[in-house]
């Protein structure tokens, strides 16, 4: 019996220490059980009271293992090495995610005898990449730190253009931000447009613009230019001024140049000043400026000359371009008269004021037809009229044309002049 008994001692005591969460302390269970099997007086009943224990311990373990934790809980910023559900009393372990560091705190939970987790002392958090690093001629979304697996992006900065890659970056799981593939290169306008009626240049560049030298195009972002209209276009008034923008393409300048519809000053609704006519001939058409006499005689005069007589010489009367300036003194030159008057067919007037014993005077010699011809320039003027003394021009009828030569005044001549105005205009027959 004391064998039976001993044996039957050794499986209690097995079974408790196998299961030691069960019972406070293994030799309290087994000093329980003593004290019970002492207080027995037959071996029958001491028998029958382990059977019973051994019975009620199995079921209490039978109990105790179909408790479950359930599977680990999400913990976040970790992975757990278990996925399935866990059961009392087995154990699970947490690790950091990729991208994540530990506090240094172990990442063991334990499945209770009451269902519940032991709390994680482990803690995991995001590898940092730092502040976004600057770029060249770029600006970040971001200015404070960033963790993994956050992300920034880049823009290419004002007066830079795009290469089209992605400006996208990564903060990564070793704290190393991914390449960037974005380029940003100085904004580029390129050569302004040309256009037809207008002509341009490059203005002084204002405060903050990059200036290139050395011959490279100055066509950078806020450089600006100026366009005019080309001589003898009418312009709107507006400005000129277009800018080299973001986009790398030149604003629309306001001004807008267009080419005159009348052939000469009969057309010019308006008063006296210099107007934009477009004289048209077989094979060629360009504008050219002219100054109206809208007053004198009907109006509709195109002046050719306007000058005080001492003036004469330093205006170089004899050349065939235009010399001087339509709002003062000039010559318009007899290209410029022979253009004209390619379409029709003109009148000549001619007004000198003169000194003569000591009064100041004036006279005028009108002609009803006045031609020049084209290359050779010559001079035939019919029909003279007016209170000048003589026609002064009819010697020189068939001959190159050289204006206001030896006509009426001095030195050759007898009269003092003072002031010389030539016009023509259109006959109307």
């Amino acid at each position: 019996m004391k064998g039976g008994l001993s044996y039957t001692l050794v499986i209690v005591l097995i079974g408790a220490s196998l299961h030691r969460t069960v019972f406070c302390d293994d030799s309290v269970v087994l000093n329980s059980i003593l004290e019970r099997l002492t207080s027995l007086e037959t071996m029958a009943t001491r028998i029958d009271y382990l059977e019973t224990a051994l019975t009620r311990i199995e079921k209490t373990l039978t109990s105790l293992a179909a408790i479950t934790c359930g599977v680990p809980p999400d913990e976040e910023n970790m992975v757990c090495d278990v996925t399935d559900a866990v059961s009392f009393p087995d154990t699970v372990t947490y690790h950091c995610a990729n991208g994540y560091v530990s506090n240094g705190a172990s990442g063991v939970r334990n499945c209770q005898n009451n269902g519940e987790w032991t709390p994680l002392a482990l803690i995991c958090t995001a590898i940092t990449c730092g502040v976004p690093p600057d770029e060249e001629n770029m600006v970040c979304d971001v200015t404070d730190a960033v963790s993994f697996p956050d992300t920034v992006t880049y823009h290419c900065a004002n007066g830079y253009v795009s290469n089209g890659a992605s400006g996208v970056r990564n903060c990564q799981n070793n704290g190393e931000w991914t390449p960037l593939a974005l380029i940003c290169t100085a904004v580029r306008c390129g050569m302004p447009r040309d256009r037809f009626s207008m002509k341009f240049k490059f203005d002084y560049p204002g405060p903050g613009v990059k200036v290139y030298y050395l011959g490279a195009p100055r066509d950078y972002l806020n450089y600006t230019v100026t366009y005019s209209c080309k001589k003898g276009h009418n312009s709107n008034g507006e400005s000129g001024i277009t800018r080299c923008q973001e986009d790398g393409q030149w604003s629309e300048p306001a001004l807008v140049c267009t080419l005159p519809t009348a052939r000469d000053c009969e057309d010019i609704n308006g008063t006296s000043g210099v107007y934009n006519i477009l004289p048209r001939r077989r094979y060629s058409v360009e504008p050219v400026s002219v100054f109206c006499d809208k007053e004198t005689d009907g109006g509709d005069w195109t002046v050719l000359l306007r000058a005080p007589y001492s003036e004469l010489k330093s205006l170089n009367i004899y050349r065939d371009q235009q010399s001087g300036s339509l709002n003062g003194s000039f010559w318009i030159g007899t290209e410029k008269i022979v253009y004209i008057m390619s379409n029709k067919d003109y009148q000549l007037r001619v007004d000198v004021d003169y000194l003569y014993e000591d009064q100041h005077l004036h006279m005028y010699a009108h002609y009803d037809q006045f031609r020049l011809e084209a290359m050779s320039y010559k001079l035939y003027a019919y029909g003279f009229t007016g209170n000048a003394p003589y026609d002064a021009l009819a010697r020189w009828n068939g001959y190159p044309f050289q204006p206001f030569w030896d006509w009426w005044c001095k030195p050759k001549r007898e009269l003092d002049c003072e002031y010389v105005t030539m016009r023509m205009k259109p006959i109307h027959i």
